[in-house]
């Protein structure tokens, strides 16, 4: 009988020992350090070229921690800039303190926030003659904590940045745009005509003036293409038809325009390329330039604006 009493208590201790608490291999919850973020509920606006003074972006958030945002001391930005002014490293953009906040439809801390480009450019050091479109700032996001810690692009999930569900803010690309209206019926002169002699040499003099007009048809993404009434995108103004007694008939594409460094790089029927040059006039209803082929056909030409318009300032072909 005592065998069994030292038996019963031995396994009893063992219970006792076992129903102790574990040392886990982890950090429970209540352990783990609490993160926050800044859920975007909207954004909109953009960086546009030449309309510094104006372009902004729009953001409203609210912000997330185990305190439901009550303990997020501010929301601080950075910015850098890559460009053809050369790049300018990550500096302190501006930071939004927790007084400043006020209250989401969710009833949660929330912030609304404004970017203004001046202000992108002041930070940086730039002019707004020093960039160009396709330009690129990048803003980064970081909420911050009364006990300091941090949390931003670093340190916040790639999926709680791209799920729907979180829609972390942290982070903010913002390249310049350009905003290209070129579209819309115009009035051409061509002067100036010569014929190529094949390869791009000279063949001869055409005496004359050509006149008409035509729709500039606005494809989108700063594409257009010419529409004449004969039915072609005639690269050549009317010069195929006058000095060739060749209807133009159609080739590729009329012109593109980024952020006003207008490309033709049109094609005729024969395959030829068409190259413009010398343009003035920027700024007025009238652009004058020359063009010429691969074949070596040449001419000068006058698009004037039908709509009483200016062609934009920056206006340029190189």
């Amino acid at each position: 009988m005592k065998k069994l009493n030292n038996i019963f208590l031995a396994l009893l201790a063992i219970v006792v020992v076992a129903c102790g608490d574990p040392e886990l291999p982890f950090d429970t919850f209540e352990d783990l350090e609490k993160g926050a973020y800044a859920r975007r509920l909207s954004l909109s606006g953009a960086f546009t070229f030449g309309q510094a003074a104006t372009s902004n972006y729009q953001i409203e958030v609210e912000f997330y921690s185990e305190d439901q945002g009550q303990n997020v001391a501010s929301y601080d930005w950075t910015i850098e800039y890559q460009g053809v002014a050369g790049d300018i490293a990550e500096r302190d953009f501006m930071s939004i303190p927790s007084s400043s906040f006020g209250t989401s439809a969710n009833g949660l801390p929330g912030a609304n926030i404004t970017i203004e480009m001046n202000q992108a450019l002041s930070v940086l050091g730039l002019s707004e003659t020093a960039i160009t479109g396709g330009d690129l700032f990048r803003l980064r996001a970081y909420v911050v904590l009364n006990n300091g810690n941090t949390f931003g692009p670093g340190n916040t999930g790639v999926n709680i940045g791209s799920s729907a569900a979180f829609a972390a803010l942290t982070r903010l690309d913002a390249s310049v745009v350009c905003v290209s209206d070129l579209g819309g019926t115009v009035n051409y002169s061509t002067t100036n005509m010569e014929t190529g002699g094949g390869s791009g040499t000279v063949g001869g003099a055409c005496a004359g003036t050509i006149t008409g007009s035509f729709d500039i048809v606005d494809d989108g993404d700063g594409n257009y293409t010419f529409s004449f009434p004969n039915g072609s995108n005639d690269q050549s103004f009317g010069m195929f038809d006058f000095c060739w007694s060749d209807p133009p008939g159609s080739g590729e594409r009329g012109m593109s325009d980024v952020c006003g460094l207008i490309d033709n790089a049109g094609t005729d029927k024969y395959g030829d390329t068409y190259y413009w040059s010398n343009l003035t006039g920027a700024g007025t209803t009238a652009i004058t330039f020359d063009w010429i082929n691969d074949w070596g056909d040449r001419g000068q030409v006058t698009l004037t604006r039908t709509d009483g318009a200016n062609w934009p300032a920056e206006t340029r072909v190189e």
